[in-house]
């Protein structure tokens, strides 16, 4: 009897441990699924927790063995836009390049184009680039020849912008309007075009002030199909200078019962009077600035202050 009182626990333990083992085959092959079906992009880590965590031991027992068992590595961590994501161990050294085919990645190579994929159409500037892999123990020179093999296999390009940076950036990506200029810089020097800001700027506050009251459709109609208008205008650039316009307390903007915006011309601003006159009497953020130049928003450094004064 003493025999057999042994032997039961024995069995039971042997049946946990049996157990375990499926649990952790189970989450094991749920983790490689997800990851395999996620591709090039990959899955957060939060997300990996989320469908998995619940049976914890099993998840780090899972992870442990897909990141660090004997042998070649079945997933890769990598780092997108700040949060550590899994993928495919074989994709990880890798990226389509010329005619969508897989090129070969050294760990440079493959953590410079993590690094510039991660920020989209903004781009990485080269100066941040270089400081990066500098602390991993990358020279310049290095830098350099990586970028030139990666720029030949069409993986990534250089971009120069409208402050004359130079920014790495994903082959296929179109850069961010506010790197290259956008409407209102010139599409040759990629400078600010002061005078065609100007331009619009009068252009829609003589039409608002000619018409009463407009909705934002009814600016850009007449603005695009007008002389002033040297390239084409989008809604948001419209609404860019009538924010400036309401800023400088030449229109308001009237809310409608329906939920539309309207666009009137300031009257109480045409008789100029010294006081009514002063920015501070139209400030949108006059509640917010601080004369004592502590906060953020206060006289010594508000343009429109300077302009009017001077």
């Amino acid at each position: 009897l003493q025999f057999l009182y042994f032997i039961v626990p024995v069995g039971e333990e042997a049946g946990k441990r049996t157990m375990s083992a499926q649990s952790d085959a189970a989450v094991e092959a749920g983790v490689l699924k997800m990851v395999s079906a996620s591709g090039v992009q990959g899955v957060p880590s939060e997300v990996l927790k989320e469908n998995f965590g619940k049976a914890q031991q099993s998840f780090q027992n899972a992870m442990s063995s897909l990141l660090y068992a004997t042998g070649p590595k079945k997933i890769a961590p990598f780092t997108r836009q700040g949060v550590m994501c899994y993928r495919m161990a074989a994709l990880a050294g890798t990226a389509k390049g010329k005619m969508g085919k897989s090129t070969p990645l050294s760990d440079m190579e493959r953590t410079m184009v993590d690094a510039i994929k991660g920020t989209e159409n903004k781009g990485l500037w080269i100066r941040d680039m270089v400081s990066s892999l500098k602390h991993q123990g990358y020279t310049p020179t290095m830098l350099s020849k990586a970028t030139k093999r990666l720029e030949k296999e069409q993986i990534i390009k250089t971009v120069v912008t409208n402050k004359k940076q130079k920014v790495l950036m994903m082959f296929n990506m179109e850069p961010h309007e506010s790197l290259i200029g956008g409407t209102w810089f010139t599409e040759e020097t990629k400078e600010f075009d002061r005078e065609f800001v100007q331009a619009v700027y009068k252009s829609v506050f003589q039409f608002v002030k000619d018409h009463d009251t407009v909705t934002i459709a009814c600016i850009e109609r007449a603005i695009s199909s007008s002389e002033v208008a040297k390239k084409p205008l989008s809604t948001d650039d419209i609404l860019s200078i009538i924010q400036i316009l309401i800023f400088d307390g030449k229109l308001i903007e009237v809310d409608a019962n329906n939920g539309s915006k309207y666009y009137q011309f300031a009257t109480q601003l045409v008789d100029w009077h010294p006081f009514t006159e002063t920015p501070c009497m139209s400030c949108p953020i006059q509640s917010q600035c601080d004369s004592s130049g502590s906060d953020p928003f206060n006289p010594q450094t508000c343009p429109y202050m300077g302009q009017w004064l001077s």
